[in-house]
């Protein structure tokens, strides 16, 4: 957060809207242009090389990537958390209301035995429903 005399500026996100020109892209880039914390992006890539690319040229915080370019090919999405830490890339379907987010996430491990806590603490499906009076 960066302090100005009497006033405080809000840190942006950056966020890119990838999707094939539908109105699911429309509506999400419509939604998400009202809040003055984003900054919003939109790119229309033809495939996972395209994305790759426009993640390095705008070099967003988070990437929304409709049902038309879901990442298929789990080596890209690995080199795309491992290239940019911080990054949360969200699929959105227009047939229903789930969300799927991916980020990148390190544990480190004293002992093998420390795996299975780690998979026990993450978490199940049904503790991600949020209902909309829990959103905002």
């Amino acid at each position: 957060m960066t302090q100005s005399p009497g006033r405080y500026q809000l840190k942006t996100t950056r966020v890119l809207v990838c999707d094939c020109g539908t109105l699911l892209g429309l509506g999400v880039e419509s939604v998400l242009a009202s809040d003055k914390d984003l900054v919003v992006f939109s790119a229309l890539p033809e495939d996972e090389v395209g994305l790759i690319k426009a993640i390095d040229w705008f070099k967003p915080e988070v990437v929304i990537l409709g049902e038309c370019m879901v990442v298929s090919d789990k080596t890209t999405l690995h080199h795309i958390l491992v290239k940019y830490p911080l990054l949360r890339l969200i699929t959105i379907s227009i047939d229903n209301n789930w969300l799927h987010i991916y980020q990148r996430q390190d544990i480190w491990l004293d002992k093998a035995s420390g795996l299975t806590g780690v998979i026990r603490n993450v978490r199940k499906p049904e503790e991600n429903l949020l209902d909309n009076a829990s959103i905002g």
